[in-house]
């Protein structure tokens, strides 16, 4: 599903062609490519290596690139026409990676923490167009004193976003924290992804938690066994509460947590993803989505805080 209009994406275009009126009135012009050259930057992206040349004196768009950006004869908005990258059709997560690499800490000239930047305006200047599609970057992690974007949409299910968020802020894992945001920004433009995600999110936290307690993880354990064998090494009350039957109604209210995610997960995989559907077939929509990513968030940080409690065994009592 593509919500960024080809009218935001011309005029995210005009801005590196024409340039941004700074608040002292002058206009000022920053490069898409910052502090690479042009296919530098796009091999951040794309591999230019199995792309074709649109010159038949090269081999690849690397060498075809490189050779023309060289000689100056192609405009500096040059990469918003050329077929090959698309960006004024392409699908709205390609168009939106390639502003997010743009205002990468090692691409930008200027810090756009910096008040008097053209980067800090430009950026601000993007988000007010993506937003109009209901788009918006936003920090997913710091490299030294500079942030890393990311791109989601606002206003997606926004309990769910934040219960993931405050998830997200909980692990230490970048891995797992990447396959939380991808999860988030699913739920509403490709469901069944984001089904797939939950379901990996909880092998994740489950694996990490058993690898953490010295207990070796067969890779052929699916999520039942995998809860099995999480909530035997965890202590799912405070010590001082010594009720086997409390405990065993923990442990099944966490069994149907997981059950809700993995049996989602494998009515997805039987309504399958692939072509040949009829034209009535849509299969599972954003409101499954939304159950297995809400099971899978509450079951996760229910568990990585037990976890993490027992490992301050001090706080834990």
């Amino acid at each position: 599903m593509n919500k960024l209009s080809e009218t935001s994406r011309r005029d995210i275009q005009d801005l590196f062609n024409c340039g941004i009126t700074l608040p002292n009135g002058n206009t000022e012009r920053i490069s898409w490519s910052g502090s690479y050259d042009d296919a530098d930057f796009l091999v951040r992206l794309y591999d230019l290596s199995s792309m074709p040349s649109y010159d038949h004196r090269y081999h690849n768009a690397d060498r075809d690139i490189r050779q023309h950006i060289a000689w100056r004869d192609w405009p500096s908005d040059w990469v918003f026409t050329d077929g090959r990258f698309d960006l004024l059709h392409s699908d709205d997560e390609s168009f939106l990676k390639f502003l997010c690499e743009i205002f990468h800490p090692a691409v930008t000239i200027n810090p756009i923490a910096d008040a008097d930047s053209p980067e800090k305006y430009y950026f601000e200047e993007i988000q007010k167009i993506i937003r109009r599609d209901g788009y918006e970057l936003y920090e997913l992690k710091r490299i030294g004193n500079g942030p890393v974007f990311d791109w989601r949409l606002i206003g997606s299910a926004s309990i769910i976003q934040k219960q993931t968020d405050d998830l997200k802020n909980a692990f230490t894992s970048d891995y797992i924290r990447v396959q939380i945001d991808q999860m988030q920004k699913s739920v509403d433009i490709n469901p069944a992804d984001a089904i797939g995600k939950a379901k990996e999110l909880v092998e994740s936290c489950c694996k990490t938690i058993l690898e953490e307690n010295s207990i070796i993880v067969d890779d052929g354990w699916e999520i039942p066994k995998l809860i099995k064998e999480t909530t035997a090494v965890l202590e799912l009350l405070p010590k001082n509460v010594d009720n086997q039957a409390v405990e065993d109604a923990i442990k099944k209210l966490v069994g149907n947590l997981s059950q809700m995610t993995y049996q989602l997960a494998t009515i997805r995989n039987k309504m399958g993803t692939g072509h040949g559907k009829s034209n009535s077939f849509t299969g599972l929509d954003s409101k499954h989505a939304k159950l297995a990513v809400g099971s899978a968030s509450t079951l996760c940080w229910f568990l990585w805080e037990t976890h993490e409690e027992m490992k301050n065994a001090d706080w834990f009592c």
